[in-house]
């Protein structure tokens, strides 16, 4: 079974093992299960790092109105190689267990109820902590097997999905040296001196309603109609500074201008996200120093027809190709050419020609 393009694609799985039911009679101990136990099926995805923690909630027709677990703090344990709370849980003789768990564990601004979670005025861009939410696993007993063949013999399955968007902007140099027919040799130094952000919001809320099919197994959650972005607030970054100092650039390796950071997923717009760059190019004509300019400014817009938004679990990985061409400060138009892969991966690459 696949997801369909407007859930995430990508997914963190888990395994977990609980143990205490005070509700009627004890079964088994409660376990949640490992990417690696999960149907081959169902979706293939990434382990749960063991270093980690998450929090569970789960509810039981035996405890009607309440929790049969109220915000777990769930932990690897390497003695049981298992994933276990801080309270031992085992599968009561009688009724079903619905379970949803969330990353990361005692996270403020976030409430997980039966059929909804609410994240309230989260700033991601202070906070850049992955957030994840999971699949509702729903009508669950010893021994279930539902539809999708994820049973509870093997575990609980605890199919995470990430929260948020991830940007990057590399810049590489697109070359270095050239040689003409008539011996000339050229050669450019080129160095990228600052990049500030701008425009980029900070701070979002969003809201999950369950989806009303499947009734049990595996049951996904319902995102905003459209684009998959949060309800931003008006706070946003303003010439905010990525480099500590400057960097020479390489043909041979990029750049990088700002790391992998979390951002809140925003709609784009022109002129409003946008990146600042000021470069120097030296170049050197047979060993000559003939043009020395210290600082051509360059603005790209992060937005595109083609990225219009910064959805929630993609990667947006900006790559700027810089030409130095034979001096001179004049550039040419910004063009994108991105391709999407699978967090969901979007390359966006663009060529600027810092002469002519």
């Amino acid at each position: 079974m696949k997801h369909s393009p407007f859930f995430i694609a990508v997914a963190l799985l888990l395994t977990v093992a609980c143990t205490k039911s005070e509700t009627g009679e004890q079964g088994k101990s409660i376990s949640f299960q490992t990417a690696s136990l999960l149907s081959k099926a169902y979706l293939s995805g990434t382990e749960f790092p063991k270093s980690e923690t998450f929090g569970v909630y789960a509810w039981s027709d035996l405890v009607p109105g309440g929790y049969f677990m109220e915000n777990e703090l769930v932990s690897f344990y390497t003695q049981d190689a298992l994933w276990k709370p801080s309270k031992s849980y085992y599968w009561p003789k009688r009724g079903t267990v619905d379970f949803i768990a969330y990353y990361p564990h005692g996270m403020n601004g976030i409430t997980v109820e039966p059929t909804r979670i609410t994240y309230m005025d989260i700033n991601v861009w202070a906070l850049q902590h992955d957030i994840m939410y999971a699949d509702k696993a729903a009508g669950y007993t010893d021994g279930y097997q539902g539809q999708d063949y994820l049973n509870a013999d093997d575990g609980v399955p605890t199919i995470f999905h990430h929260a948020l968007s991830r940007i990057k902007v590399q810049v590489l140099l697109g070359y270095d040296h050239k040689e003409e027919g008539d011996g000339t040799i050229t050669d450019w130094e080129v160095t990228l001196n600052s990049m500030t952000l701008s425009g980029i919001k900070t701070t979002g809320s969003l809201s999950l309603e369950l989806s009303p099919t499947p009734t049990e197994g595996i049951i996904p959650w319902v995102r905003p109609q459209g684009r998959a972005i949060w309800d931003t607030e008006a706070d946003e970054i303003s010439a905010m500074e990525c480099l500590t100092a400057p960097q020479q650039l390489s043909a041979a390796m990029p750049c990088v201008a700002l790391g992998e950071t979390l951002v809140v997923p925003q709609e784009l717009e022109s002129g409003r996200q946008t990146a600042s760059l000021s470069f120097s190019v030296k170049t050197k004509r047979n060993g000559v120093t003939v043009l020395n300019e210290p600082d051509i400014q360059v603005h790209v817009n992060l937005f595109s027809a083609t990225i219009p938004a910064w959805e929630m679990n993609h990667s947006v990985v900006y790559t700027l190709n810089i030409l130095p061409a034979g001096g001179g400060s004049e550039l040419k138009p910004l063009a994108f050419d991105p391709a999407v892969g699978n967090w969901e991966n979007d390359l966006v690459s663009t060529t600027i020609n810092l002469g002519q």
